[in-house]
């Protein structure tokens, strides 16, 4: 099963991306929260619309949905716009636009979605920042981790092991490369 498919319009569609997502619909924000959320998809639209990878217009309108977001994953959809907006970069992909440096906020959002929490049954360490499609067994962890030249290689890793890293793309059973 797959943890992430985080690949469509930025944050936005973190939730339309993840497969078997469900549950109750987020009607929305009220007060304070509606302001935050429309202030940092407004932010994290301009970045999309410069990258060149989507118009502020759609970009807005996708982000500020709710009607696809469980409302118990609310928050956890907020801190992942907010994290596009205040440090995310964004880059067009063939099939969408990506955040980068806000991983483990999607992952937070693909997991809440299913539905399910995956990651509790995967080893800690700083490999969940710089890896995508984490996915953990009972004997091994598997993921697409990012190198330092920005691509991403596929690898895995025998378990057990309490920390993984992620060097230069490959799994390390180390808390350090």
């Amino acid at each position: 099963m797959r943890t992430r498919t985080i690949t469509c319009m930025a944050a936005a569609m973190a939730v339309g991306c993840s497969s078997g997502g469900g549950g109750s619909s987020g009607g929305g924000s009220s007060g304070g929260e509606s302001s935050s959320l429309d202030s940092n998809c407004n932010a994290l639209c301009n970045k999309v619309s410069a990258a060149g990878c989507q118009s502020q217009e759609t970009c807005l309108s996708q982000c500020e949905d709710l009607s696809s977001v469980p409302a118990s994953c609310q928050s956890a959809y907020d801190t992942l716009i907010a994290c596009g907006a205040t440090s995310g970069s964004v880059g067009c992909t063939s099939s969408g636009e990506s955040i980068g440096r806000c991983d483990s906020q999607a992952q937070a959002v693909a997991d809440c979605v299913k539905g399910s929490s995956p990651a509790a049954t995967c080893p800690s360490g700083s490999y969940s920042e710089t890896c995508n499609d984490v996915e953990c067994t009972t004997t091994t962890v598997t993921a697409s981790c990012r190198t330092s030249s920005g691509t991403y290689l596929s690898s895995s890793l025998a378990l057990p092991c309490s920390s993984v890293s992620n060097c230069n793309g490959q799994l390390t059973c180390s808390p350090t490369c």
